[in-house]
């Protein structure tokens, strides 16, 4: 789901005929875009800033600088609820070329939830999406955006994070997004949409979607 004008040109570069179908979320990332605080992620060994050099949304992204730690990363933490689907995005600006992984990890009993997302940095914005299951035990996850066996210091950008209870990802919410609110606090609580909003929902592809014409 493209969330800025370099993500649309990638899509319009790869065409595919796509709807937005209006549907509610909550969006469970309270920092989602950066925008005054990085509160909920923790850094790994590299060190983690707000950055206006890149942005998917808003004015501020957070810029990891990696050290030479093969897998460094950083994390957002959360806690959930067990035996459920989740599903995870984030904008990525990664260094071209370099391997990365989107890694899930219950922290209650230290194993890793389902298949790592594996994907390469395209020195652009590109749209990472993952759907996971949480374990029958234990509540304490964190989700890691690390390197995926990689000495790379270069750094990366993360934005418009979002983390939904279901299946499938809808369009980037947060509460400074039209159609969208915050919880509470602006920039430090979850934030929502409703399913009669217009502006945001699920990314449907017409090649995959029939209907019936009437006439």
């Amino acid at each position: 789901v493209p969330t800025n004008e370099r993500e649309v040109q990638h899509v319009m570069a790869n065409p595919v005929w796509q709807f937005v179908k209006p549907e509610a979320t909550i969006n469970l990332c309270t920092c989602p875009s950066f925008e005054t605080n990085t509160t909920g992620w923790t850094a790994g060994a590299g060190t983690l800033a707000r950055s206006t050099e890149q942005q998917a949304v808003g004015e501020y992204s957070g810029k990891y600088t990696p050290s030479a730690a093969t897998t460094d990363g950083l994390y957002n933490a959360h806690t959930l609820a067990v035996s459920t689907t989740y599903t995870f995005a984030i904008s990525f600006y990664g260094v071209l070329g370099i391997p990365y992984r989107i890694r899930i990890h219950n922290q209650s009993n230290g194993v890793d939830v389902g298949s790592n997302l594996q994907f390469t940095g395209a020195g652009a914005w590109r749209r990472q999406v993952i759907t996971f299951t949480t374990s029958s035990t234990g509540t304490s996850y964190r989700l890691f955006i690390e390197k995926d066996t990689s000495a790379s210091v270069g750094a990366y950008y993360v934005d418009a994070v979002q983390l939904e209870q279901q299946d499938h990802a809808t369009t980037y919410c947060d509460g400074d997004q039209r159609d969208c609110t915050w919880t509470a606090v602006a920039h430090a609580s979850t934030s929502q949409r409703s399913g009669q909003a217009a502006a945001g929902g699920r990314v449907t592809d017409l090649t995959t979607t029939s209907y019936l014409q009437i006439q």
